[in-house]
């Protein structure tokens, strides 16, 4: 559910960013996230942060991973 409420071009997120954010939701951490996906801690810093500029979380002190999961229990 969380993947197709964020591909959808509303969002604009590319592939990694919906595997970064489908990682945030399990409740993964920056560190485990680069680990398994093979990139570094700062590429993971780099791709929440344009996901939540993307989400309009930019300036807002909202808890990502709890955004997304609203998004994706909304999303049906």
């Amino acid at each position: 559910p969380l993947t197709r409420a964020l591909a959808s071009p509303e969002y604009g997120l590319s592939p990694r960013e919906l595997e970064v954010a489908s990682l945030v939701v399990c409740g993964r951490s920056s560190k485990e996230i680069s680990g398994l996906l093979g990139i570094s801690v700062k590429a993971v810093s780099f791709h929440r942060a344009n996901i939540r500029r993307k989400l309009g979380l930019k300036s807002q002190r909202q808890n990502l991973r709890q955004f997304l999961i609203d998004v994706s229990d909304t999303s049906y």
